[in-house]
C-alpha cells in the first residue's frame, strides 16, 4: 500500500534547507538513502520520502508500506518532523493513507 505524491507548499528559498534539517534529524534514527531528499527505511516492508522540488516551491512526500497502518505509522513520523516548519504550508492528513484536501492536491 502507497500514498500518492504529496505535495507540501513550501518557498523555493527554504525547501532544501528543510530538507537538509530533517535529513539530520531523522538519518539518526533510520537507515537513509540521502539521494535528491530523504528516503528513509523505517521497516523492512515500509519507506518514506520527503524532498525538494527542482522547479516549484513545494516538498514531495510518498510513504510505503505492507498495510494500512505502517503507512500511517511512517506517515505520522513525517507529519511530526514537518510540523516543526512552519514554512511548510500544508500538513499531512495522519487519519488516511490520501485525502484530497490538501491546497495542492492529496496530503
Amino acid at each position: 500500500m502507497r500514498t500518492p505524491e504529496i505535495k507540501l507548499g513550501c518557498s523555493d528559498e527554504k525547501k532544501f534547507e528543510i530538507v537538509d534539517q530533517i535529513t539530520q534529524t531523522l538519518a539518526a534514527k533510520y537507515a537513509a538513502t540521502l539521494i535528491d531528499g530523504i528516503r528513509l527505511a523505517i521497516s523492512d516492508t515500509g519507506w518514506g520520502l520527503v524532498r525538494a522540488s527542482n522547479t516549484s516551491p513545494y516538498l514531495t512526500v510518498r510513504v510505503e508500506g505492507k498495510t494500512k497502518e505502517e503507512v500511517l505509522q511512517i506517515k505520522n513520523i513525517l507529519a511530526r518532523e514537518l510540523e516543526k516548519y512552519p514554512e511548510v504550508q500544508d500538513t499531512l492528513d495522519t487519519e488516511h493513507v490520501a485525502s484530497l484536501s490538501g491546497k495542492l492536491g492529496w496530503r
